[in-house]
């Protein structure tokens, strides 16, 4: 009798282990087969709830391994980024990119479906869901940070350097001990929402307790990102800024020279105009394309003026490679020559 009793233990136990390795085999399948549907994906994201940042943040992404931070409303201070084959870029206005090192990249990496599917490790069932009539696997894993930190940063992202081993270090405490959870599309298996649930930060200097975060992505349509952007090394352009600014100086002193010769500010910004208060032969060249300033809507190392009031005010901005590098305006900011008084 214990026997049979000792048998039937032995085949029910069998049974469970082959049933757990089935579940964890499938789950993983599941995942597999999402992250195939999701390489050849261009889609964006909403967060609808974040305990660390205030929505609405919207993030477009784009293949292959292609990804811009659209500016959020209470965020305009957070660039774009894009990564195109092995160029990583980031961009004040989403038009003209710098090549560089941005230490806020890794979080955008970390709401990327496709990313949190290649780091996720022990995967499991969380069950079905109904995700706006349609029916969604849902399934939890653990957060790889070893593997985030060594397969999924980019060089560029985290040089060799103290610096970087810092940051490193940050963003792998940070990953480490958190969990995510994919919402993924019965039939299409596209990750449609995920969520990532971090594990409590550490006490900060003011002794608060620790806390955990849990922060939801929901994912939309299709986006664009240009195929061949207009790059320079961020270096270059930061040289080439600051040449701008000692070759435009001429300019802006020109044009308080015109007040004060004429009564008012120049009707507009060129050779002929300024004759009396800037030689034509000083006028100052472009860095950017050796070619001599002039007015235009955004071109680096050139400018775009505007006359107000009748000559009493006026508007300048003067363009780095991707953004505004000067701005003024007299009206809101007062006038130049006030300043020096």
């Amino acid at each position: 009798m214990r026997t049979v009793a000792f048998a039937g233990l032995l085949i029910y136990c069998a049974a469970l282990i082959a049933c757990g390795r089935s579940a964890g085999e499938d789950v993983s399948a599941l995942l597999q087969r999402s992250a195939e549907a999701m390489a050849s994906q261009s889609f964006s994201f909403t967060v609808p709830d974040c305990a660390l940042c205030p929505p609405p943040i919207v993030t477009e992404y784009a293949p292959p391994d292609g990804i811009k931070l659209s500016h959020p409303k209470g965020h305009d201070d957070w660039p774009y980024y894009l990564i195109a084959g092995d160029r990583w870029m980031f961009s004040s206005e989403g038009k003209r990119w710098l090549e560089g090192t941005d230490y806020t990249f890794p979080f955008m990496l970390l709401s990327d479906p496709r990313v949190a599917l290649r780091i996720a490790d022990d995967p499991r069932t969380d069950g079905t869901e109904d995700v706006s009539g349609v029916l969604h696997h849902v399934v939890r894993a653990d957060v790889d940070a070893e593997r985030f930190i060594s397969e999924e940063l980019p060089p560029q992202a985290l040089p060799d350097t103290p610096e970087g081993d810092e940051a490193r270090a940050y963003y792998k405490d940070f990953v480490a001990g958190s969990e995510v959870r994919f919402w993924i599309d019965a039939e299409s298996y596209t990750v449609t929402k995920m969520a990532i649930d971090y594990a409590p930060l550490p006490e900060d200097e003011d002794g608060d307790d620790p806390r955990s975060a849990v922060i939801t992505f929901d994912y939309e349509t299709a986006v664009d990102v240009p195929e061949d952007p207009e790059s320079m090394p961020q270096e270059e352009a930061q040289r080439l800024r600051r040449e701008a600014q000692t070759r435009t100086a001429p300019l802006q002193q020109a044009i308080s020279d015109h007040k004060e010769l004429y009564g008012t500010y120049p009707p507009s910004l060129d050779p002929e105009t300024l004759s009396e208060v800037l030689p034509p032969s000083q006028w100052p060249v472009n860095p950017f394309n050796a070619e001599p300033v002039k007015e235009s809507a955004d071109s680096p190392g050139d400018f775009h003026y505007v006359s107000k009031n009748e000559g009493q005010d006026y508007e300048l901005s003067l363009f780095d490679w991707d953004s505004k590098y000067s701005y003024t305006d007299t009206v809101r900011f007062g006038h130049p020559e006030d300043y020096e008084q």
